[in-house]
């Protein structure tokens, strides 16, 4: 394995995916696993990245075998309300990122730690850039990258909290 970093730019367009990969991660960073989420004696701040629908439990999961709704304690801020509805490759600006988590009840420069999460750890990332653009400290904002996949699975034995009525 080659742990030599680079600063080459790789364009998905000259990737190869007809080979098997061998990129192999090393080090991961800000990233937890399941038993972080469920331990009771942290004082975690969880964020969940999905619409609306799906962290309420009103609407199925778009992959099968995973129960509806969401982490006992989440707080919903769907990615899609942080990015720029003119060109949604952009987030918005500092001052509308900042009410969007002021609004839902989370303080940028809190203490505790920040856990986001999505359905598959990835969506929850734009979470991670909006707050750390709005100048959050990176040490203290984690992502679940197992996220609903791994823990709304139906034979997980998590508990799951639903806003229906």
């Amino acid at each position: 394995i080659d742990d030599t970093p680079t600063t080459e730019t790789i364009r998905a367009a000259d990737l190869d995916l007809s080979k098997p990969s061998t990129y192999q991660a090393t080090d991961p960073q800000q990233v937890v696993a399941m038993n972080d989420v469920v331990d009771e004696t942290t004082e975690n701040i969880l964020v969940d990245a999905r619409s609306s629908d799906r962290f309420q439990g009103t609407v199925d999961e778009p992959r099968a075998g995973l129960r509806r709704g969401h982490m006992p304690g989440a707080i919903n801020i769907p990615y899609t309300t942080l990015l720029n509805p003119s060109n949604v490759s952009l987030l918005k600006s500092k001052d509308e990122l900042a009410a969007i988590f002021k609004q839902a009840g989370i303080q940028v420069q809190d203490e505790r730690d920040i856990v986001t999460t999505c359905g598959s750890g990835v969506t929850a990332c734009t979470l991670v850039a909006g707050l750390e653009y709005c100048g959050r400290d990176p040490s203290k904002t984690f992502v679940y990258d197992g996220s609903w996949v791994e823990y709304g699975r139906d034979d997980s034995g998590t508990p799951v909290e639903t806003n229906q009525k």
